[in-house]
């Protein structure tokens, strides 16, 4: 609890630093940064405070700027601003033309404009050039979720699973998708797994009292 009073305190002094002093490079790097490794969602406080750090003082962070790019892009996904995803998107592009972490970025950006198609025919592109690449696999789950089409993201799930078992956040999501479709056998087996990973959360032995 100190520790969520703490962030929240550090929070709103970062904030009200960044309103007062709109052109203060340092307030700006170091509201970004904060919102970054807090990991809170704010992407209106990205959008609007790294895109005035990128337009007006980019050498002044060095290359950290590339990280702010990032960050950026990725608020402006969260909040359709496909103009400005798109243009910092062609940038991240240029300077790292074989990136895999750039890649998916593009990937992410097509799920935006809702090209589900194109994006989950992307992702399979890059998974053929590393099959272990979690973060496409799971972004094709998310595809298949945002169609409305639980039986393949069941499977590509399960697919997941079978390389990254340790996860458990990818069990408890396909315990959910099961139970969506009132498969309560298959969603059994997933808490078992839950309860053997972590068999001190109660919360875990609750749920898999009710199926």
């Amino acid at each position: 609890l100190l520790r969520t009073m703490s962030k929240a305190s550090d929070f709103l002094v970062l904030k009200e630093a960044a309103d007062k002093y709109p052109n203060n490079w340092q307030v700006l790097r170091d509201l970004l940064k904060f919102l970054r490794e807090s990991r809170l969602r704010r992407s209106d406080l990205v959008v609007e405070h790294g895109n005035r750090l990128l337009t007006h003082y980019p050498s002044k962070v060095g290359d950290e700027a590339w990280t702010i790019r990032e960050q950026v892009f990725l608020a402006a996904v969260d909040l359709q601003n496909n103009t400005l995803a798109q243009e910092i998107l062609k940038a991240l592009q240029r300077q790292f033309p074989e990136s895999l972490r750039v890649k998916r970025l593009k990937g992410m950006y097509l799920e935006s404009l809702e090209k589900w198609e194109e994006a989950d025919k992307f992702y399979a592109s890059l998974l053929e050039e590393d099959p272990g690449d979690a973060l496409a696999q799971k972004r094709r789950v998310v595809i298949q979720k945002s169609q409305g089409n639980t039986p393949k993201a069941i499977e590509l799930l399960n697919n997941y699973l079978k390389d990254f078992m340790a996860d458990e956040s990818a069990w408890s999501e396909l315990a959910e998708l099961y139970l969506s479709l009132l498969m309560l056998k298959q969603a059994s087996y997933c808490y078992e797994e839950l309860i053997l990973a972590t068999p001190q959360n109660h919360h875990l032995y609750e749920r898999y009292a009710e199926l």
